[in-house]
């Protein structure tokens, strides 16, 4: 990915010491004739088989955007089987770049802070707050050491 990353980017040098945070998924998709990709359903489907008397659960398909959705429909499944019932969920907890992501109740006060020193926009800082929380904390140190944004 940094190769295609320096092709893209032929003036900027990047390594290894660059790269922040990264994730990684694979998603099998439904068996379907397309000539794109993008035209595979990405509706998903819990099948359950049996291997002898032992029961296996296959996820097929589905989006990356609801893999916390899925992985919590196939625990309750899997639970159903052990006859257990789920104690916990993950659906309020921050994911990926978004742990320190700041919340609609802070994001007023996040942005002045971060602000404060820049020459930067508030519409600015609001798209990009918008467009990735990835960016929060490397951008800020960066604000700090060149407060006039050169």
């Amino acid at each position: 990915m940094l190769t295609m990353l320096q092709e893209q980017f032929p003036g900027f040098r990047f390594s290894d010491q660059d790269v922040i945070y990264h994730y990684c998924g694979v998603r099998p998709l439904p068996a379907m004739r397309a000539d794109n990709p993008g035209d595979i359903s990405r509706d998903h489907v819990i099948h359950l088989d049996y291997a002898g008397t032992t029961p296996v659960l296959s996820l097929v398909g589905g989006k990356w955007t609801t893999f916390r959705g899925l992985a919590e429909e196939t625990a309750d499944k899997v639970l159903a089987l052990l006859h257990r019932q789920r104690h916990s969920s993950s659906r309020m907890r921050a994911i990926g770049g978004g742990t320190d992501y700041p919340t609609r109740r802070t994001r007023e006060t996040y942005l002045r802070q971060f602000a404060k020193n820049m020459i930067f926009l508030s519409k600015e800082l609001r798209s990009c707050l918008s467009a990735t929380a990835q960016l929060q904390k490397p951008l800020l140190p960066i604000a700090q050491a060149h407060p006039t944004g050169r």
